[in-house]
C-alpha cells in the first residue's frame, strides 16, 4: 500500500476558498477530552449551553462569548455564520498555546 502527502492542493476555479476561523486570544475551542476540535458533527445540548463531542460522547461547556439560542430543531440560530460548523475544511487561527516556545510565528 503507499500514501501520498501533499499540503493543501491548488483550488479549481469553481470551488470555494477554506474560510479562515479566529477564536480570539483564547485560541480554537475544542473538546476537555478529546481535544477534538468544533466540526459540523457535533451536537449542541442545553439549549445551547454545552455540546457533545462525537468522537468520545463527552458534554463540554460552550464558552459565554461562543453560546447561541438553539432553533426548534435544535440547531444554533448563527449556524450558517460560523464555518467550523458547517463546512469540512477550515482553517483555525492558533494562539501562543498551540505554538512552539510558546511563540507566534512572524506574519508572511
Amino acid at each position: 500500500f503507499a500514501v501520498v502527502v501533499q499540503p493543501m492542493a491548488n483550488l479549481p476555479d469553481d470551488e470555494k476558498t477554506i474560510k479562515v476561523v479566529n477564536h480570539g486570544p483564547g485560541g480554537p475551542i475544542r473538546s476537555r477530552r478529546g481535544r477534538a476540535y468544533l466540526s459540523p458533527f457535533i451536537e449542541f445540548v442545553d439549549g445551547g449551553r454545552q455540546y457533545r463531542d462525537p468522537y468520545d460522547g463527552f458534554t463540554n461547556e460552550v464558552p459565554p462569548d461562543y453560546f447561541c439560542h438553539l432553533d426548534h430543531q435544535g440547531k444554533r440560530a448563527d449556524l450558517n455564520d460560523r464555518p467550523e460548523l458547517h463546512c469540512g475544511s477550515v482553517e483555525f487561527v492558533a494562539n501562543e498555546d498551540y505554538c512552539k516556545g510558546k511563540k507566534l510565528p512572524l506574519a508572511p
